[in-house]
């Protein structure tokens, strides 16, 4: 995590179930990667990225909350199109291709996000 280390971002990982789930651990590597480069992204100035796994009901939940700059109301659904992208670099395929896997997992992936607040990125996965 050398890119939270140089970027004054804290970063807490919550977790207090032991889940064991049937994933492709490289496909989910991905798609966490992909969170946790956005969340840094979104926090030019430092900030907190807090990662909270938890059981609730047969769904593992993984929550990704940043205290980054936010998403406005009307780019949020567009961020799931292939290269659409609200940053001058990259070339909008992260959050496209992490929808895709999470889907092929049976799973969901969800955005809440509030400009100036942050953003919250949560994965539901079936185990």
């Amino acid at each position: 995590m050398n890119e939270i280390e140089g970027n004054n971002i804290s970063l807490t990982v919550n977790t207090n179930d032991n889940l064991e789930l049937e994933i492709d651990p490289n496909q989910i590597s991905q798609v966490f990667s992909n969170l946790i480069r956005n969340a840094i992204q979104s926090m030019p100035e430092g900030g907190n990225l807090t990662i909270n796994c938890e059981k609730e009901g047969h769904s593992c939940n993984i929550s990704f909350i940043d205290t980054g700059v936010g998403i406005n109301e009307e780019d949020i659904d567009k961020l799931y199109i292939p290269f659409y992208t609200t940053r001058t670099q990259g070339i909008g395929l992260g959050l496209s291709i992490s929808q895709k896997i999470i889907e092929n997992h049976n799973g969901k992936i969800k955005i809440e996000s509030v400009p100036g607040k942050g953003s919250t990125f949560k994965i539901e996965l079936p185990f």
